[in-house]
């Protein structure tokens, strides 16, 4: 999630690049208000670190966290809603 700094700019550090996207998440609230909140350049400059900080999220904490199930498990859980609810089909392999 780390930039760069350049000869034009600073790069905004990342604990307020976290920050800004933790807000945007917890609060929902337009990408303007964020870049005022925080003191950054621009409403991308806030869609930038979202979208950096959800792929961080997804890459690095998505596969420890959540699994796909073996193919016997998955076979159980499709015969379950079958039986249960008469859905059919509902866990593809």
């Amino acid at each position: 999630m780390g930039r760069m700094n350049t000869n034009y700019r600073l790069a905004v550090p990342v604990r307020k690049r976290v920050a800004i996207a933790l807000w945007k998440l917890a609060t929902g609230i337009e990408y303007r208000t964020i870049s005022h909140l925080f003191g950054v350049g621009s409403i991308s400059t806030v869609f930038n670190c979202v979208q950096d900080f959800c792929d961080s999220v997804i890459k690095v904490l998505l596969p420890q966290h959540i699994t796909t199930p073996e193919a016997a498990k998955l076979v159980e859980i499709a015969t379950f809603f079958h039986n249960r609810w008469r859905i059919p089909q509902c866990v593809v392999q």
